[in-house]
């Protein structure tokens, strides 16, 4: 399996519930393909997430992980992963050739060629639209689109996945496209959360542990209370910091 996205080493072993010794991963490229972010997350917090566009002059760095076809309970790790990333209505899953290091390391050996699954988001999906745009000033097409602003939590996860694999041996720039407009966003600022049920609330905070599941929904992001942040700024290999918009 070829992940783009948040699926490092840790969240890839929690969602499938497999042993840690069980999962190899090298680091990989999905050539005529760059990553952008863009359609709407409902799990995590209702920002964009990572998908994979065709685009004849690039190469996209992420990893191949080789995970095996049951896990702990017996249970088929491709099934729930399809669950966990929404297929077939949010992602497809695509059979596509991917160019693989031999060893754990960017550099060690001779790339070659493998067969690999590819979550590929839904062209309904891989839309972005502003609230302006939306056709409705009331109400927020909140099951396709977003406006195209990530949470910090799934930029984490993605800068994870590349620098476990990639370690240094990527361009910043290239791999959070586009870098001068990319903005990411603080969910805890949010003030509302949908439920179990789809049903929005008005979240107030009861404990230091604040929760990030299904924040910011019904375009609440575009609010200027909820900070905004550079991605550029976090994702480069030194000085990582946030710098607000």
């Amino acid at each position: 399996m070829f992940v783009i996205g948040s699926n490092n080493r840790q969240q890839t072993i929690e969602r499938l519930n497999i042993a840690r010794e069980s999962l190899r991963d090298r680091p990989a490229k999905l050539p005529q393909h760059r990553r952008e972010f863009v359609g709407l997350s409902t799990t995590r917090s209702h920002g964009a997430v990572a998908n994979a566009r065709y685009d004849p002059y690039a190469s996209l760095k992420g990893a191949v992980m080789f995970i095996p076809k049951m896990n702990k309970d017996g249970e088929r790790t491709l099934k729930l992963m399809d669950k966990k990333e929404g297929y077939p209505k949010q992602y497809d899953r695509k059979r596509m050739d991917v160019a693989c290091y031999p060893g754990k390391t960017a550099g060690g050996g001779a790339m070659h060629m493998i067969r690999a699954w590819v979550y590929v988001m839904a062209p309904d999906r891989a839309r972005k639209i502003t609230r302006s745009r939306s056709g409705s000033k009331k109400k927020w097409p909140r099951r396709s689109w977003n406006n195209g602003m990530v949470s910090i939590q799934y930029i984490k996860a993605v800068r994870r996945m590349l620098d476990e694999t990639w370690k240094t041996n990527y361009d910043p720039e290239e791999e959070f496209s586009p870098s001068a407009s990319l903005l990411m966003f603080q969910w805890k600022d949010c003030k509302t959360r949908r439920n179990k049920k789809g049903k929005v609330y008005r979240y107030i905070p009861t404990s230091r542990r604040r929760i990030a599941s299904k924040a910011c929904p019904l375009g609440e992001v575009v609010n200027t209370y909820v900070k905004k942040y550079r991605v550029k700024n976090f994702v480069r290999h030194s000085d990582r910091r946030k710098v607000r918009v």
